[in-house]
């Protein structure tokens, strides 16, 4: 029983720390045009499709704040697996040309 515990705990944590490796938001200031860049990133699944949205926008000194931008990035592989990665490919945001049998 405490094996099987110690395996669960072990497997969500290991998890957890594979999806901040994709999860995380950065914000980046610029002195010389005294602006902040910031991009959010997710990996989502959706139909079978591991993929990556990325938001951006900017903000400058007086706050104002550009309309946001969203990139989509899917996975040629398995997020969670690092020797079965193959690479992340541009799309759009339907997912197209995206595998969805990666693995079958």
């Amino acid at each position: 029983m405490i094996r099987q515990s110690l395996l669960i705990a072990t497997m969500l944590i290991s998890t957890n720390a594979f999806a901040d490796k994709y999860n995380f938001t950065i914000s980046e200031y610029f002195s010389a045009d005294k602006t902040t860049l910031t991009t959010t990133q997710k990996l989502m699944k959706k139909r079978g499709i591991w993929y990556l949205e990325r938001k951006v926008y900017s903000k400058d000194r007086r706050g104002r704040k550009s309309p946001t931008k969203i990139f989509y990035e899917c996975l040629n592989g398995f997020p969670y697996d690092p020797y079965k990665v193959n690479s992340w490919q541009h799309t759009d945001k339907n997912l197209s040309g995206c595998p969805d049998k990666i693995g079958k």
